[in-house]
């Protein structure tokens, strides 16, 4: 699983996440305040966080958003 965002403009390649001890997937970013899209790449297919709130994107779909801080 991947995490790709505004916050890496996008890079699939970037940012892997690792499984934690109790199965959900993890990854430590140090971000500026501010608002950020984001998606996970898994097995190729874009997916988004269940409980996150979304905002529209160019494609038809949704990104997933957070805000830091």
């Amino acid at each position: 699983m991947k995490l790709a965002g505004t916050f890496n403009n996008w890079e699939t390649e970037t940012r892997k996440l690792n499984r934690g001890n109790s199965g959900d997937w993890r990854t430590f970013l140090a971000l500026e305040p501010g608002v950020y899209e984001y998606r996970f790449l898994v097995d190729g297919t874009w997916m988004n966080q269940s409980d996150s709130d979304l905002v529209p994107n160019a494609f038809g779909t949704g990104n997933c958003v957070s805000v830091v801080s």
